[in-house]
């Protein structure tokens, strides 16, 4: 057999082995995935709902001013 021959051979069993390979990692993604339970739904909405609460929170807390700052800013509060 040419080393032609032999570096052919090598290359399509790389391939084979490549393609179990992969093979195998997808069915236990599969298996992994379907024994995870599915999260709820509403819990994601929910989630987003809170963090977006506590950014404005937080936002509002970072640019209160205090009424000394009020006074010599001339800025009026807001009603």
């Amino acid at each position: 057999m040419t080393l032609h021959h032999q570096l052919m051979n090598c290359r399509q069993d790389d391939a084979r082995r490549a393609g179990e390979r992969d093979r195998l990692l997808l069915e236990s993604q599969r298996a992994r995935g379907a024994l995870r339970p599915r999260p709820d739904p509403d819990a994601a909405a929910w989630r987003l709902i809170r963090l977006l609460f506590r950014r404005v929170a937080a936002a509002q807390r970072t640019f209160l001013a205090s009424p000394e700052q009020m006074a010599e800013s001339g800025v009026r509060e807001p009603n």
